[in-house]
């Protein structure tokens, strides 16, 4: 019995080690991680192209705004599309981040507005995931999915 209770104590410990490092990011230790998220995020929503693809992987894909089906970006897009007046005003909320390793899922909220060249402006709140890889030079985003929070649900408790 006491050879179960001695096993029984070396797996809570093994398991907690895999938790300890496969887990939340703490702010202390996010190895430079909200930096590069609040980089990104700032220079996204002043129209930086430069700095924003300072932190983007060549290889990114995403789902977003009006899009339907998974995409690439490239520089030159993300500049024309400033240069056409896009424009972002939002605030962020409740990010998190969840680590594996290298490799940190973040999730947010984003409330305010965006304008999409020759459209009106989009106002409300979206849903925003990130997958962010570490690589030699620092954090890179290679993946992104921002949606439209849907707020008019209804749920039936009965």
């Amino acid at each position: 019995m006491r050879r179960f209770y001695i096993a029984a104590l070396i797996l809570v410990v093994a398991i907690s080690a895999s938790v300890v490092t496969t887990g939340a990011v703490d702010e202390r230790d996010d190895r430079g991680l909200n930096d590069a998220v609040d980089a990104i995020i700032k220079a996204w929503m002043s129209g930086d192209v430069d700095t924003f693809w300072e932190y983007v992987d060549p290889t990114m894909s995403g789902f977003s705004f009006r899009q339907d089906a998974l995409n690439t970006v490239s520089k030159d897009a993300s500049q024309a599309i400033c240069d056409a007046e896009y424009q972002v005003r939002l605030a962020e909320r409740d990010r998190r981040l969840q680590t594996y390793g290298d490799t940190v899922v973040a999730t947010a909220y984003l409330h305010g507005s965006i304008t999409l060249p020759g459209s009106t402006a989009m106002r409300g709140t979206w849903r925003m995931s990130s997958v962010w890889v570490l690589r030699d030079a620092g954090w890179r985003l290679v993946h992104y999915h921002h949606s439209r929070l849907a707020s008019d649900v209804v749920s039936d408790d009965a």
